[in-house]
């Protein structure tokens, strides 16, 4: 019998969970009636939990602490 080993790729989940900060204004314009208009801006953004979500079982493996300041950043300038 001869021994065989092959590379494979598969594909989990992956979430990231965030802080996140807003500044936002509320203004009443009238037209047809009063209307709420809401200006909101993101101010910060952290990155709070990484977790790997396994398909067979649904365990969750939390890696945040295996990453570093520039991968976290990474993450957060991907979503931003």
């Amino acid at each position: 019998m001869k021994k065989i080993n092959k590379k494979e790729t598969q594909y989990g989940e992956i979430c990231f969970e965030f802080d996140v900060t807003y500044h936002e204004e509320a203004s009443i314009e009238e037209g047809h009636g009063f209307h709420t208009i809401y200006d909101t801006e993101e101010i910060s953004r952290k990155v709070t939990k990484v977790t790997i979500l396994l398909d067979n079982t649904g365990e969750k493996i939390d890696i945040t602490d295996k990453l570093n300041k520039q991968q976290m950043k990474l993450i957060i300038d991907s979503y931003v």
